[in-house]
């Protein structure tokens, strides 16, 4: 009899490459909920449960809930995000990590995704450690680029949609930075279904993402200010942040530092406040008192903060609506 196979999220780009690949397999019985039904607590938790294999292809928070819905021991599960990555109780997905990492894995019941940034840097430097060549907490740090054959996403100008950064809390991918061209990495679209331009698969199945090709003009539309009187807000990086890899290691965890607000010199002086002194910031969903330094690389009515390192109160996370195109913000004199 077929296993059974359960693709939680298979209408995803993910889920898709899976679901391709499980297609030709005969010991295998891939099963899929109607579109009606992807989103129906009930149907998800009984065809979560009837299955022999769940594989989730989801964010974070939607993997937890369904992991939370299977009741049935039986069930095994391997999980695409990085909800369960380390987890208690959960076998890393990479079974050339360590000796005896494979048969670990076939016997789990819970598996993880390594991931492709994880998975390149591992099989890399593992073995160097292993080896006593790299000692275990020695400060490493590696920068890579995402490069999809499916499609380009264009870069926002973080200074008019600095909400963008706050999404990375929730797991996603970064996507804009300060030094990007409007115009970096997009491009025009190509069928990617390799020349008969239905953008579809072969046997009927859903509509893929195109492919870019060439340079096109990528402008970030104006969004005007609340007020005369309203500031934007910029979200920042830096390289050491309070991100779960570099909280892992000891050594770079030391290297988080708190971060002050940066704002333009002119709107200081306004609000006669000094280098270093405090203000009150404001936004449509939070309130801090800050420590605030004058940075003149900054436009007047602009102010930044590093994203994910901690300020005098919380971080800059609090202050930003990832609802919102933008983040404006009322500063004054505590």
């Amino acid at each position: 009899m077929a296993a059974r196979v359960f693709i939680d999220g298979a209408a995803g780009t993910t889920g898709l490459e899976i679901r391709e690949r499980l297609a030709a397999r005969a010991d295998l019985k891939v099963m899929q909920l109607p579109d009606r039904d992807r989103k129906d607590p009930k149907a998800r938790a009984g065809a979560l449960n009837e299955s022999d294999v769940v594989i989730l292809c989801l964010p974070d928070e939607a993997a937890r809930e369904a992991v939370a819905l299977i009741e049935n021991p039986a069930v095994r599960v391997i999980d695409a995000s990085t909800a369960y990555r380390v987890a208690e109780g959960w076998a890393y997905g990479f079974p050339e990590l360590e000796p005896g990492q494979r048969a670990k894995i076939a016997a789990a019941r819970f598996v993880s995704n390594p991931g492709c940034y994880p998975t390149g840097f591992l099989a890399l430097v593992r073995p160097l450690v292993r080896a006593g060549i790299i000692p275990p907490e020695f400060p490493l740090t590696t920068s890579a680029v995402s490069i999809s054959r499916r499609r380009v996403v264009a870069p926002l100008d973080p200074i008019a949609f600095p909400g963008v950064e706050s999404v990375e809390r929730q797991g996603a991918p970064p996507r804009a930075g300060l030094a990007e061209s409007p115009t970096a990495g997009v491009g025009a679209t190509a069928p990617a279904s390799g020349g008969d331009g239905a953008g579809g698969q072969a046997d009927g199945g859903p509509e893929r993402p195109t492919v870019s090709v060439g340079p096109v003009d990528v402008t970030a539309p104006h969004v005007a200010k609340n007020d005369s009187y309203s500031l934007r807000l910029v979200a920042s990086r830096t390289l050491y942040d309070g991100g779960t890899a570099v909280g892992a290691v000891g050594a770079l965890a030391e290297l988080v530092s708190a971060a002050p607000l940066r704002a333009n010199p002119h709107d200081l002086d306004d609000l006669g406040v000094a280098a270093g002194g405090s203000v009150r910031v404001r936004t449509s969903s939070a309130s801090a008192v800050l420590a605030v330094v004058p940075d003149a690389s900054l436009p007047r009515n602009v102010v930044a903060a590093d994203f994910n390192v901690p300020l005098d109160e919380g971080t800059v996370a609090d202050l930003i609506d990832s609802r919102a195109p933008v983040v404006e913000l009322r500063m004054e004199t505590p």
